[in-house]
């Protein structure tokens, strides 16, 4: 009978060990879920600060003044499908989109 209950004993921890794993894996996922999105995980998103801080000094030199673009760059244009020059420039091929359209601004396409 002692045999009995050791094995009982030992089959019982082995469960609760096969129990706990999910959950460990259940936290290590939800912790996984509170960080930061890189550009690897987020997909296409990708902020290049630099090249959008260049954006938004040409859009000045563009409409003579820094509040002036900011207004322009946070409103949604039919341009760019409904979304505002700041969201296009969350990706590589919005801030070409925006690029283009000030440098034709500039340019006095639209005068």
């Amino acid at each position: 009978m002692a045999k009995k209950a050791k094995r009982t004993s030992a089959s019982g921890a082995k469960k609760t060990a096969r129990k706990a794993a999910p959950a460990a894996a259940k936290a290590k996922s939800a912790h996984s879920q509170t960080k930061r999105p890189t550009p690897a995980r987020a997909g296409r998103i990708s902020v290049d600060v630099h090249a959008t801080e260049k954006l938004i000094k040409l859009a000045a030199a563009c409409f003579g003044s820094g509040a002036a673009a900011a207004s322009w760059f946070d409103y949604p244009k039919q341009r760019l499908a409904g979304k505002s020059p700041k969201q296009a420039c969350r990706t590589s091929a919005g801030r070409e989109q925006v690029r283009a359209w000030l440098e034709e601004i500039a340019d006095g396409a639209f005068a």
